[in-house]
């Protein structure tokens, strides 16, 4: 047991993890099975924030068997980015009708695993980042459409122009539409689609604070005007993990 007054912290919401035992109730899951978390919103959230805590008590619906031939070391952080990644695209409708994606944020999980399925399905992206440090890791990766543009600086909207010329954008998959969004939507298309799922001030200590909205009626008349898709999104569904 762990005492609430110890200082440890313990933190995780992603794992691979054994059953090593179960109730009566369970029927989808064996002792033995290698799980993962199913993160469903809205019906659950979260499945746990403390998983390196040790043993997790939880509902099986909380949890997804991994297929064989999956390592624990991949599956161990897979739940979050990708359940989080195929949402926005099925969202988005991309994978139906797919088009040219902007994607920011090059430094998070979720943005890597959204360009990993425009990869799988093949559709054309570009991923914006801030500078050109991690370029070399990012292009390790199998990315190779780049845009490096600073977006505190003047020439940000310069270079999105030069490097998108005659390119017509149908989405964006924005981490930080407080940062990006009065930047990005002048360069996406009518009918377009603009999704986010997440916030750069999400907190001071490990964010800095900006806002780039000048009007949010000139935001809003671009939207109506070009009859933009606004989507945010938490999380994702079970299919989506599966």
């Amino acid at each position: 047991s762990i005492s609430t007054k110890s200082n440890k912290v313990y933190f995780g919401s992603d794992f691979c993890g054994e059953v090593i035992a179960k109730g009566d109730a369970v029927i989808t899951l064996s002792v033995g099975d290698f799980v993962i978390p199913n993160h469903q919103y809205p019906e659950y959230g979260m499945t746990t924030n403390i998983a390196s805590l040790g043993v997790l008590f939880t509902d099986e619906s909380k949890l997804v068997k991994i297929p064989n031939g999956i390592p624990t070391h991949i599956a161990a952080g897979f739940s979050c980015p990708y359940q989080t990644a195929a949402a926005l695209l099925r969202k988005s409708n991309s994978i139906k009708n797919p088009g040219f994606s902007l994607i920011t944020a090059a430094r998070s999980s979720t943005t890597l695993a959204i360009v990993q399925l425009h990869q799988y399905y093949n559709i054309p992206y570009a991923l914006i980042m801030r500078d050109s440090v991690e370029i070399e890791n990012v292009i390790l990766n199998g990315i190779e459409n780049i845009i490096c543009a600073d977006p505190y600086s003047n020439d940000f909207t310069a270079i999105l122009e030069d490097k998108l010329s005659g390119t017509k954008v149908t989405h964006v998959f924005d981490n930080f539409p407080d940062l990006y969004c009065s930047l990005l939507m002048p360069h996406l298309s009518d009918s377009g689609y603009y999704l986010f799922c997440g916030f750069l001030d999400q907190g001071t200590k490990f964010q800095h604070p900006f806002s780039s909205i000048d009007s949010v009626n000139e935001l809003y008349s671009r939207m109506i005007l070009g009859n933009i898709h606004l989507i945010g999104s938490c999380l994702g569904s079970c299919s989506d993990l599966k």
